[in-house]
């Protein structure tokens, strides 16, 4: 029995190193809505961004390469330690652009690299069938870059369904707002005990303007937390969709700032009853 019992022990063990030892390829991805039957999409990546001595596919005269070539485009594949893989058995059909060993740094570093794409619909003799107009990949100035597309061959449109953050000093923006969130929820803890121990110790000689300062010193944080947060979904720079406030959103706010508003309660409602306080003490000294 006790030899069973280990054996089930080591099962989570087992699913643990299989779940480790696996990764998934990260790259951009294209899912394909309407591709011309009988044909096959390429990838295309401007001529200029391409190591031409890296590149391993001839350049035989009647292949689509030479002209690909002419017209300022290459093939992506072959191109150093690029490889696409097209997936057609997928709903929709999706086209897999990856970088080295597919890490999220070698991802970002594919489309910063490269910045535009093309497709190209490829039929069985080696033509190209249908051609598509630039994506883009890294818009400019930007702090993401494109993880996954969907292309409509019909309109030759193309639209952005997920993004990857960009570093930043080692750090996605998201990562950074997570930092300074957790910076003011430190902040409003402090605050709170601060305001407690004031209540309780009663010893600060000017108790009124000692509770204003610490609600407005740790009231930085919070300030930043949220105008950081708001950028995030307001700005071109961070946002490749920027949509706007959801109620989820709100949510978030709400949330990330319950510490701030359970002191802000506490001093407001502290400081009319000192004022009362007071107030009843001017009535009676008058009346003596």
């Amino acid at each position: 029995m006790k030899r069973r019992k280990y054996i089930w022990l080591c099962v989570p063990l087992l699913l643990l190193m299989l779940l480790t030892a696996c990764h998934a390829d990260f790259g951009v991805e294209i899912a394909m809505h309407g591709l011309p039957k009988g044909t096959e999409p390429i990838v295309l990546v401007p001529e200029e961004t391409v190591d031409v001595s890296r590149w391993s596919i001839p350049d035989g005269t009647g292949t689509p390469w030479k002209y690909l070539c002419r017209d300022g485009w290459m093939s992506a594949e072959g191109i150093g330690d690029v490889s696409c893989s097209w997936i057609p058995w997928l709903d929709p059909p999706e086209m897999r652009v990856v970088l080295g060993s597919g890490s999220r740094s070698e991802a970002t570093r594919l489309c910063e690299t490269y910045r535009t794409v093309r497709l190209a619909a490829m039929d069985e003799t080696g033509q190209i069938a249908a051609i598509s107009t630039p994506i883009l990949l890294a818009p400019e100035n930007a702090g993401y870059v494109v993880r996954r597309l969907d292309y409509n061959w019909s309109d030759d449109s193309y639209t952005v369904t997920d993004t990857w953050e960009l570093l930043w000093h080692g750090k996605t923006p998201t990562e950074w707002w997570l930092l300074t969130a957790t910076a003011a929820q430190i902040g409003g803890m402090i605050m709170l005990a601060l305001l407690v121990v004031n209540l309780i110790s009663r010893k600060t000689a000017n108790s009124s303007l000692y509770e204003w300062l610490l609600l407005g010193v740790f009231s930085v944080p919070y300030l930043v937390m949220d105008v950081f947060y708001v950028l995030l979904h307001y700005s071109p720079r961070f946002s490749w969709q920027p949509d706007g406030f959801g109620q989820s959103d709100i949510m978030v706010l709400i949330i990330f700032n319950l510490l701030w508003a359970a002191a802000a309660v506490f001093v407001i409602i502290h400081q009319v009853f000192l004022h009362e306080k007071r107030k009843h003490a001017n009535e009676s000294s008058v009346h003596f």
